[in-house]
């Protein structure tokens, strides 16, 4: 049975089934840390969340497989609210939004939205991401975490999922689809299935695992060919460079770096690292450099009382109507408006 509890007792019921970090913060309601619940508990491998109170509605459920890991949600929160999840392991996530575009930040990743009725596959290892929810607007949501093991045995069944196996496990981090996909309705169909498998009886856990499978072949015999990413060889050492260089974009936003300077200070050629950047993070350079930039000066924004013009210059901009374009385009607010909001 679902326990109805209160905002505040979110956090010590949460934290008591730790293992990955989960924070719900709004303005009005600051911000509540608890755990994403994963593993077993009184009920077995099934878990049911549900809170309720003045700062809206949260219902979860998430099911542990062998392998895999099932999830789902359902939010109406009063308040604009940020949903930060963070994750120590290696995950390969099949995304799908049933309900509301959700718009996400994924560490390592350019901010993106999956439009509603829509699905990708994600790889992320060891990254923070928020979700941001709009208030009094129903978010629902449906996934699957898989291990490594489960994609593999399917390797080689359908061309497309050999394809799909060699770009997730190598993706270090990024969306494998360069476009979000329509959830067809016989996929939409296999999820309600699945939505609505009843635990309490004696159908075997392996009726699961077949749908499953059978949602995983379906979706990927349903990507055309082009939103797959070109592959491209690397050794070891020419990946470990390409991490290299994506840390000193990290660490070092401010200042300007051609790709050919970055090439030569990580000590691999230039064409490499365009492609093997593409390959691995799912974006360009450019395009990551900007992301890092723009969601440093969010975060000053939002959490600081740093004056616009110093943001300006500690994310990389000589120019503050240059910076505050940049801005705009990114998120579709200027700086001036989101510190606005944050102060009133």
């Amino acid at each position: 049975m679902m326990a109805i509890i209160s905002f505040i007792n979110i956090q010590r019921m949460l934290t008591a089934m730790a293992q990955e970090n989960v924070k719900l913060k709004s303005k009005i309601f600051g911000t509540v840390e608890y755990h994403l619940p994963m593993g077993r508990d009184i009920e077995g491998d099934v878990r049911f969340i549900r809170a309720e109170g003045q700062f809206g509605q949260f219902v979860f459920r998430s099911t542990k497989g062998s392998d895999y890991y099932i999830w789902q949600g359902s939010t109406m929160l009063e308040d604009d609210t940020t949903l930060a999840i963070s994750h120590e392991k290696k995950w390969f996530t099949l995304s799908f939004n049933l309900k509301s575009s959700l718009h996400y930040i994924i560490e390592g990743m350019p901010a993106g939205v999956i439009a509603e009725r829509c699905y990708n596959f994600f790889s992320t290892n060891k990254a923070r991401a928020e979700l941001r929810l709009r208030k009094k607007e129903t978010y629902n949501s449906f996934g699957i975490i898989f291990e490594k093991d489960f994609l593999e045995r399917w390797k080689g069944v359908f061309n497309a999922s050999s394809d799909f196996l060699t770009v997730a496990v190598n993706r270090m981090q990024g969306k494998i689809f360069s476009e979000d996909i329509v959830i067809s309705s016989e996929m939409l169909s296999i999820i309600e299935n699945i939505m609505r498998f009843d635990y309490s009886n004696d159908v075997p856990q392996i009726y699961l695992e077949v749908k499953i499978s059978e949602l995983l072949l379906l979706c990927l015999n349903s990507v055309p060919e082009q939103h797959y990413p070109a592959r491209i060889l690397l050794s070891k050492d020419e990946e470990l460079k390409l991490e290299e260089a994506r840390k000193y974009l990290v660490e070092n936003i401010h200042t300007k770096v051609s790709v050919p300077e970055l090439a030569h200070l990580v000590g691999i050629n230039d064409f490499k690292l365009k492609q093997g950047f593409k390959f691995f993070y799912g974006t360009t350079i450019a395009s990551f450099k900007l992301n890092e930039r723009m969601q440093k000066a969010m975060k000053l924004l939002l959490e600081t009382d740093v004056p616009i013009k110093q943001i300006s210059s500690l994310s990389g901009y000589n120019s503050v109507p240059n910076f505050s374009a940049a801005f705009k385009r990114t998120f579709g607010h200027s700086p001036k408006h989101v510190r606005g909001r944050r102060q009133k």
